[in-house]
C-alpha cells in the first residue's frame, strides 16, 4: 500500500472516529441499549426491502444520515482494506450505511424515515453488537 493510500486510510478512520464520537451514550439524543444486535444485516429495523446495493470508498460531512462518496464496483470493494456499503429505498434514502475493514464488518449504521421524509431514527451498531440509538421529530432535528 502505498503511503497516500495508508495515510488516507488513516485520516478517514480519525473522521470516523470524531463523527461517532458525537453519538456516544449520555449525550443529547442518544441511548445505549445492551441488548446483543445481530449484526448479520437482519434484525428488527429492517422493516423495508432495500432496492439498490452500492459500494464506495468514502464519505463526506458529518452529516446524518451519512453522504457516501467515491462509488465503486463491488470487485474494487472486495480488493480495498476499507470500504463502505450503502442500502437505498425505493425513495432513494439510505437506509443502511456499512463499513468493512479487512473483509469484516465494522460497523453499521440504520435509517429509518418519517412519512415526510425526514430522519427518524439511527441505530448504530458497532461489531460487538452493542447498539445507540438516536431519535428524531418529525422536522428532522434531534430529540433531546
Amino acid at each position: 500500500m502505498n503511503i497516500y493510500k495508508k495515510s488516507n486510510t488513516i485520516l478517514l478512520s480519525i473522521a470516523l472516529l470524531a463523527a461517532m464520537a458525537v453519538a456516544v451514550p449520555g449525550l443529547s439524543g442518544c441511548t445505549k441499549t445492551s441488548e446483543n444486535v445481530n449484526t448479520s444485516m437482519k434484525n428488527r429495523t429492517d422493516n423495508t426491502t432495500s432496492n439498490s446495493v452500492s459500494y464506495f470508498g468514502s464519505w463526506a460531512s458529518h452529516r446524518i444520515p451519512f453522504v457516501p462518496t467515491e462509488p465503486i464496483s463491488q470487485e474494487e470493494a472486495k480488493k480495498r482494506q476499507a470500504y463502505y456499503v450503502g442500502y437505498y429505498n425505493s425513495s432513494k434514502q439510505l437506509e443502511r450505511f456499512e463499513k468493512y475493514l479487512d473483509g469484516k464488518l465494522e460497523w453499521q449504521d440504520k435509517y429509518v424515515y418519517w412519512d415526510n421524509e425526514k430522519l427518524k431514527n439511527r441505530y448504530m451498531i458497532k461489531a460487538d453488537g452493542s447498539e445507540t440509538i438516536q431519535n428524531f421529530d418529525r422536522d428532522g432535528n434531534i430529540i433531546k
